[in-house]
């Protein structure tokens, strides 16, 4: 990764964008036209998307007092994200991102039993 001066990073554009500015496919189309607006170089913040935060807080509620249900919330969280993946990232990378989104919400599926290194003999 390349260097930067201070000079540059004091002269960069620092944009935040919060969770309903990346809730769905048309309000993160709104984000990238004014990201393309600034010529200068940029460093943008975004958000999870719009209510994922409050999902994954609830799911975790759910998971550890051994509630059901939690399950569909990791299945919204997936649904939310991969329309935004089918949506931007061309076809030909779909599934590696489609593979990276699948995986880390496995792993909040699975069994902490599971996760322990297995012990060898």
């Amino acid at each position: 990764m390349a260097q930067l001066d201070l000079g540059e990073i004091i002269r960069m554009k620092v944009l935040k964008f919060g969770g309903t500015s990346v809730a769905n496919s048309e309000s993160l189309s709104q984000v990238i036209e004014i990201l393309k607006l600034y010529n200068e170089k940029q460093i943008v913040v975004v958000s999870a998307l719009s209510g994922i935060t409050n999902k994954l807080v609830q799911t975790a509620e759910k998971a550890s007092a051994g509630k059901a249900g939690y399950q569909t919330a990791i299945a919204t969280i997936e649904e939310q994200h991969l329309n935004l993946i089918l949506h931007f990232i061309p076809v030909t990378q779909q599934s590696e991102e489609i593979s990276f989104l699948k995986g880390q919400l496995n792993s909040l599926e699975e069994p902490e039993q599971q996760k322990q290194p297995k012990q060898l003999q």
